[in-house]
């Protein structure tokens, strides 16, 4: 093991040697993991590789009910591994401009291991009014809710 570890290190020395050659640099921030995960991760966002197919057929599913005049609304759930781009396509469909001109309101929320309806619910509100609600409980908080 303690073999893997040092070739381990040693792989990671090397590829940080190459961060100039990328043009890369080191960047720290103060922000809050929960407040900023999902917008920290796309500030650079340019595009979705490979998962093209997988978009449409998301878009295609949320904007069918328009098609036949049954409007309701809609809530997908990507769930997998971590790594996998869950996250990527998620935005990526979220930005679509065939998505935004079929929605008046859209709300995201990234929601991880050891969640709680509370904080879920807060991050949705959030993402619809940019209001913070921590001062209400989780019924008030549904209540809200429901009045979008």
């Amino acid at each position: 093991m303690g073999h893997k570890i040092k070739s381990i290190i040693e792989r990671l020395s090397e590829i940080s040697s190459l961060k100039c050659d990328f043009n890369l640099s080191e960047q720290t921030n103060d922000y809050s993991h929960e407040e900023t995960e999902m917008n920290r991760s796309f500030e650079r966002f340019s595009g979705l590789v490979g998962r093209d197919e997988d978009k449409e057929r998301i878009i295609n599913l949320l904007v069918e009910p328009f098609k036949v005049d049954d409007a309701h609304p809609l809530v997908f759930s990507i769930v997998g591994m971590g790594g996998l781009g869950k996250t990527a396509l998620a935005k990526s469909v979220y930005e679509n401009e065939i998505v935004k001109s079929h929605f008046e309101l859209k709300m995201e929320a990234c929601v991880s291991d050891g969640f709680g309806l509370k904080q879920v619910t807060q991050k949705i509100i959030k993402s619809a009014t940019g209001e913070r609600c921590a001062d209400l409980d989780e019924g008030e908080l549904i209540q809200k809710l429901k009045k979008f």
